[in-house]
């Protein structure tokens, strides 16, 4: 079993573009090899702490630490397989339907 580092390795060498160009083929032959007819996805938002110097994250709306940094992330999820369809790490400061559409669209072109 591969230890957290070598992932770390191997993921750092994808680029923002490199996952554009990769992960969404990758995810379109895994959901072909589920067999499933129809996906519900579920979409979500949620506020994540961050402690000290997170890169991307801002002061916003965090209902369990006022005034700390955060990100708010948008999440989609297929609810007949439990996985994660796509994910957005956005600044904390962002507004909740912030690129809302953007990013359905972008979750229905790749499930």
């Amino acid at each position: 079993m591969p230890s957290q580092s070598t992932y770390s390795r191997f993921f750092g060498k994808f680029s923002q573009k490199r996952n554009t160009e990769v992960f969404p083929q990758l995810q379109h032959w895994f959901f072909n090899q589920l067999g499933v007819d129809n996906l519900t996805i579920d979409f979500d938002s949620t506020v994540i702490t961050r402690y000290g110097d997170q890169q991307g994250s801002a002061k916003g709306y965090n209902p369990n630490k006022k005034g700390r940094n955060s990100h708010h992330p948008l999440m989609a999820f297929v609810s007949q397989t439990r996985m994660v369809a796509n994910a957005w790490l956005r600044p904390g400061n962002t507004a909740d339907s912030s690129s809302c559409k953007e990013f359905m669209e972008e979750t229905f072109n790749e499930a």
